[in-house]
């Protein structure tokens, strides 16, 4: 959680996820494969001459081309291809290091990543790690534009590239969109948005309206949120 004023929730809604990441060596063997001319950078056109490799090995290159190319240069490094396509931990410092001040928002970030880390090392030497889904249930506080759900989609990215989502979608929604008219379609309405979220992460700006209204028609959205993450 960041503390500050206006807050927007973020609800996961996961299933294990992500293929597994590549080694450094692989990693600069395919980049030189598709970097036949030795120039330090891929261009469009040289991840659709070798799109057979592409496909095969690095789907996600054409896919998000232009969140790879940080700084639209119309072309990808090095650089950027290993923190994309990478360790986590690089692709994580990258991402924070482009953030402005903000820095114990950053070790929150931090050490959430190492706690999940942990838990995943945890299970993979046989012990019982029980699933705490909990701790995947934020609230971002903060005035209008700091930065709220910038911070939603570096999460919804984040949990994707550990393992915890299956993709790295984030659905943003407002009281408008979750609420209905009349008594018993908010329930319904509720449900469909969280639905059309599964697998990534629901983002409700503005949370706090839902409680505001005159009506209880706010209330029984906050239920029916609350039904799915529990």
């Amino acid at each position: 959680a960041y503390a500050g004023n206006d807050a927007g929730i973020g609800v996961v809604a996961a299933k294990q996820g992500r293929r597994g990441l590549l080694s450094g060596a692989k990693l600069r063997n395919l980049f030189d494969a598709i970097d036949i001319h030795g120039f330090g950078f891929i261009s469009l056109g040289d991840a659709v001459r070798e799109q057979e490799l592409v496909q095969q090995s690095l789907p996600e290159l054409l896919a998000k081309w232009s969140e790879i190319d940080s700084d639209d240069s119309g072309t990808i490094s090095w650089e950027e291809f290993r923190v994309f396509f990478g360790d986590v931990d690089d692709w994580l410092e990258y991402q924070l290091g482009e953030i402005v001040g903000m820095e114990d928002l950053k070790t929150q970030i931090r050490r959430f990543y190492k706690g999940v880390m942990l838990d995943q090392v945890r299970k993979n030497r046989g012990h019982n790690v029980v699933a705490d889904l909990g701790k995947y249930h934020m609230i971002f506080q903060g005035n209008p534009g700091t930065g709220k759900t910038s911070m939603a989609r570096l999460m919804a990215r984040l949990l994707y590239r550990v393992g915890v989502l299956p993709k790295d979608d984030l659905v943003e929604v407002q009281q408008d969109q979750l609420v209905a008219g009349y008594v018993g379609q908010t329930a319904a309405k509720t449900q469909k948005v969280i639905g059309e979220a599964a697998a990534g992460v629901l983002f409700i700006d503005e949370a706090y309206r839902l409680s505001q209204g005159k009506n209880d028609f706010g209330r029984e959205a906050i239920e029916q949120l609350m039904a799915a993450m529990n």
